[in-house]
């Protein structure tokens, strides 16, 4: 079964991406943003990096432990994984988590945060069409140059074929 686009509602909360290469400055963003009562955004919960998947995988009522594995995004957001066995993985989940985290902070801009979003652009544009895009553009000689500090302490900027991927995603 295909999902279906979210589809908008007159009191539906707006939808927001704030998408960059890594060490573009998405989190700076990402908290100046969140400092405003009306905006919940959620910080790298990622939910459609395990959508779409292979049959086989993990099953499909188990996404919100698969998530929480991937990223922690329920401990880090404060979220009872448990609430959302019954939502479907993709859009619709992505959506459900979106909303309860706003509906939390008592926000109507909710969405998240998420540099690896950067390949998935166009998708979710298609899978959320009235959402909001805030692109981060910096040179991406200086996001390597940041990731090859950061690397000095952040394993996940020390691993193999890091600078390409910055590069290729530019």
């Amino acid at each position: 079964m295909q999902d279906q686009p979210a589809s908008p509602s007159q009191n539906a909360p707006r939808v927001l991406f704030v998408i960059g290469l890594w060490r573009s400055g998405t989190s700076l963003i990402h908290a100046l943003l969140n400092r405003h009562p009306q905006i919940a955004l959620m910080y790298e919960a990622e939910p459609m990096e395990l959508w779409p998947c292979s049959p086989g995988v993990f099953h499909r009522k188990q996404w919100p432990q698969r998530l929480e594995f991937f990223n922690q995004t329920f401990t880090r957001h404060n979220l009872d994984s448990s609430a959302f066995a019954e939502t479907l993985p993709g859009p619709t989940g992505a959506m459900a988590l979106y909303r309860e985290y706003g509906r939390v902070r008592g926000a109507n801009i909710i969405g998240e945060k998420a540099p690896s979003y950067h390949t998935r652009v166009p998708s979710l544009g298609r899978l959320f069409p009235n959402a909001q895009f805030l692109i981060i553009w910096r040179d991406p000689t200086e996001c390597c140059r940041s990731a090859a500090r950061a690397a000095r302490k952040n394993r996940f900027f020390a691993q193999r074929g890091m600078m390409q991927r910055i590069l290729f995603g530019a």
